[in-house]
């Protein structure tokens, strides 16, 4: 149950520019690196069709619920090293499977 007070509240983030920021580049670089293997995993969810597609097979027993997260702030509490070993490990799979 939500409370009437939660649902009224406004929230504001700030909008910043990192364009010129000494990591964009390094970012941009990294990401044309990596992008590739998103969508090779069968954990990847595309957009809310992709999503509706992938569970319109799924069964529901009566003794279970579905349930939704709102995720936030995900990627600070993902721990670095085991990022990095995680991508490139699917670097190399990828890299392989290609040749």
């Amino acid at each position: 149950m939500v409370c009437q007070k939660c649902i009224n509240q406004t929230f504001h983030y700030p909008i910043v520019s990192a364009i010129t920021s000494p990591t964009f580049s390094l970012s941009k670089f990294i990401a044309s690196i990596i992008s590739p293997l998103a969508g090779k995993t069968n954990s990847y969810v595309k957009n809310s069709s992709h999503f509706k597609l992938m569970i319109s097979e799924e069964t529901i027993g009566f003794d279970e619920i579905m349930v939704s997260f709102d995720v936030k702030s995900l990627f600070t509490n993902v721990p670095l090293p085991e990022a990095l070993d995680v991508i490139k490990d699917k670097l190399v799979k990828d890299m392989i499977e290609q040749h």
